[in-house]
């Protein structure tokens, strides 16, 4: 079996090195918390780039669940939107049942 695997391009076993020794030699990354942190005020500014904090302008949120943990498996349009989709929604059904302007006020 070791001459079938020397002939299909396998690598021999004498020449493998453990993985710790490999890793020992591989540089390393600062990932300390000062190259990750945030000031106050960078947190603050990212926060106000959305126009709705509560669903950070997607328009969809996940329901709570009794136990007050979201519900991944469903998603709800947030408050930030509701309104807007219930006029448009209106105005969508005024359009299709072709009503004159002046029914429309």
């Amino acid at each position: 079996m070791e001459s079938q695997e020397q002939e299909q391009g396998a690598p021999h076993r004498e020449n493998l090195e453990p993985v710790g020794d490999v890793l020992k030699r591989l540089p390393t990354k600062n990932t300390s918390e000062a190259s990750h942190q945030v000031s106050g005020q960078e947190a603050i500014e990212a926060q106000e780039e959305y126009s709705c904090p509560i669903c950070r302008d997607y328009h969809f949120v996940h329901p709570p669940c009794e136990d007050g943990v979201p519900d991944y498996s469903r998603t709800v349009p947030c408050s930030c939107v509701r309104e807007i989709w219930a006029e448009k929604k209106r105005l969508a059904m005024l359009r299709m049942c072709e009503l004159p302007k002046k029914a429309q006020g």
